[in-house]
């Protein structure tokens, strides 16, 4: 195990070795019975960072967005994929050694942030992307921030502008997932406080109906959770993100996947003999004008290429 303070974050192999082995403390300190967690921790770690890379590469070489920062692409793309193995070191800290299950109210990004700086890491535009990550207002959170705020305007630009790349391209990474595979391997998958009823829950509704970010307290049926995961599309910054998001047809795909929870909600409910038509329509209607909310998204611009996959540095 590398020691702590003895990091070359410039070089990824390291850098991930890094993550992997603190990832793989965690995994191995868990009890047997929480199997999935420890393949949630395993795909979080490896997968999810390797998806988020490819992102961030097509994110550079497909836009004029890093002109704005007058940083190189191959610069950029190096201290990027820095943030992004990083990025989600904290899962591991999130989980609950006694008992497998996540810590509620627990900041992943900013015990990310913290175990970076525990291993030596100093650079602004590597530790602030991290630790705003997963923000609901970006914009707010930096304004709030001593660190940022004590930058130079220049160095302000390039933390602002890796802020919202990272973002982005964490945000696609997931969305592609769940609009492929759904709920499988996840944690929702199993979350004892998610029902299976073929419901939306009102704050739920109104947020997508406002085009506004699904709080997740407001989650009480798998459905909302999934939309709270397809509002993330309301929280893109850069014009490949929305782009990519049209292009691709993740909204659609998204809601094939909502389509299919409802399918086995009423299922579930058939078989148990309390199935109520009604019901089951009206949330089908509402399912149908929130599709439009999300899916009526304009980019800011157009972008033909498409993502391609990278080579993984693990």
């Amino acid at each position: 195990m590398q020691e702590v303070n003895n990091i070359n974050f410039q070089n990824a192999k390291e850098c991930w070795r890094y993550v992997y082995n603190k990832t793989k403390q965690i995994i191995d300190s868990l009890p047997d019975s929480s199997m999935k967690t420890k393949v949630w921790l395993q795909k979080k770690a490896i997968t999810h960072v390797s998806e988020v890379i490819k992102v961030v590469d097509n994110m550079i070489a497909n836009s004029d967005y890093m002109e704005s920062v007058d940083m190189k692409p191959r610069k950029a793309f190096a201290r990027l994929t820095t943030v992004a193995i990083f990025h989600d070191l904290g899962r591991a800290a999130e989980v609950d050694t006694q008992t497998g299950e996540l810590k509620k109210g627990f900041d992943h990004a900013l015990a990310s942030y913290e175990m970076m700086k525990d291993a030596g890491i100093k650079d602004a535009d590597i530790l602030i992307p991290v630790k705003y990550h997963g923000c609901l207002n970006l914009g707010e959170a930096l304004n709030n921030d001593a660190e940022y705020q004590n930058l130079s305007d220049e160095e302000k630009k390039v933390v602002l502008s890796f802020s919202q790349i990272i973002r982005d391209a964490d945000k696609i990474a997931n969305l592609e997932e769940k609009a492929n595979y759904g709920f499988k391997g996840s944690l929702e998958e199993r979350d004892p406080n998610l029902s299976d009823k073929y419901e939306i829950s009102p704050e739920v509704e109104k947020s997508i109906r406002a085009k506004q970010q699904v709080n997740n307290k407001d989650r009480k049926t798998r459905v909302d959770a999934m939309l709270r995961i397809a509002g993330w599309m309301f929280d893109l910054n850069t014009p490949f993100a929305k782009q990519y998001i049209r292009n691709n047809k993740v909204a659609e795909r998204i809601f094939e996947q909502v389509d299919n929870l409802m399918q086995t909600a009423k299922q579930k409910a058939i078989e148990e003999g309390n199935f109520d038509q009604k019901k089951y329509d009206e949330t089908s209607n509402k399912l149908k004008t929130l599709q439009n909310c999300l899916s009526d998204q304009h980019p800011d611009q157009h972008i033909t290429r498409k993502i391609q996959s990278t080579k993984l540095y693990a």
